[in-house]
């Protein structure tokens, strides 16, 4: 990645993963901590977020073995991220506010 890279590159796609998994810890910090969430919510966003971190690790032991900085698969797994970001964060504000 370096060499093909070098520094900038090396730090855009590591900005990427980083972001990654803070979008991914956030989301299951909020949801969690949000009163009223339906379990079936809590759960499936625990294991899509649970998931997608997992591709995401694999991915990044992959690339210590293998150059796969041109396979497409960070940027999914970055748009499935903010996807399930979206989408869960959309159910979040349609749940009835407790008074």
């Amino acid at each position: 990645l370096l060499s093909e890279q070098g520094a900038v590159g090396v730090l855009l796609v590591a900005a990427v993963a980083w972001l990654h998994f803070v979008t991914l810890r956030h989301l299951r910090r909020d949801v969690a901590r949000t009163a009223g969430v339906p379990p079936d919510l809590l759960r499936e966003t625990e294991q899509f977020a649970g998931s997608l971190v997992a591709g995401m690790v694999g991915f990044l032991v992959e690339a210590a073995f293998i150059s796969v900085l041109y396979y497409p698969y960070i940027w999914h797994m970055g748009g499935f991220a903010v996807a399930l970001d979206a989408a869960v964060r959309r159910e979040l504000a349609a749940l009835p506010r407790a008074t």
